[in-house]
């Protein structure tokens, strides 16, 4: 990716462990290889993925008196969900808020008023791309998909739920 660009005649090996992430250790054994096995006129740099990180502010009309109890529950079952889901996408997956907001719907079923609502359940979703320099930039996300760089993979960083009590 641009972030991540030295130059002509230099080229980018992705190292990637469990759940896309690599550490400092894994990195320098790799790119100890790959100075031992270097191509004159050719560098191979040893590179972490990009991680964007996703921020969630959920709105639910919800029926009266749930109790903590059950907030509980569905906001720990819909992040483990939603980080399931955001890491299907992969490295230069892509990520659709209309599938967010079915996951959301459908985690959240037994709480939500009425069973149709139409109103959007994601209020707002937050990136915050990791930038080489470790720059976080949030921009907030407006289109129907997120589409991530070739060597970006994504992960749900928080979810925010507003429960909104209706008769």
């Amino acid at each position: 990716s641009q972030s991540r660009y030295y130059g002509p005649g230099t080229c980018a090996a992705i190292i990637l462990c469990t759940d896309y992430e690599s550490n400092s250790d894994t990195l320098r054994s790799v790119q100890n290889r790959l100075d031992k096995n270097r191509i004159p006129g050719l560098a191979v740099i040893a590179s972490h993925a990009v991680k964007n990180d996703l921020s969630l502010e959920v709105t639910l009309e919800v029926k009266k008196n749930l109790s903590a109890q059950e907030k509980t529950a569905f906001e720990t079952k819909l992040i483990r969900d939603m980080k399931n889901l955001v890491r299907e996408a992969g490295l230069g997956g892509s990520l659709v808020r209309s599938d967010m907001e079915s996951l959301i719907r459908s985690s959240a079923s037994s709480l939500l008023a009425k069973p149709n609502v139409d109103k959007k359940r994601i209020k707002t979703l937050y990136s915050a791309r990791d930038i080489a320099t470790n720059y976080f930039d949030n921009l907030e996300i407006e289109s129907e998909a997120i589409y991530l760089e070739e060597d970006e993979y994504a992960d749900i960083s928080s979810i925010e739920v507003t429960y909104v009590e209706v008769a």
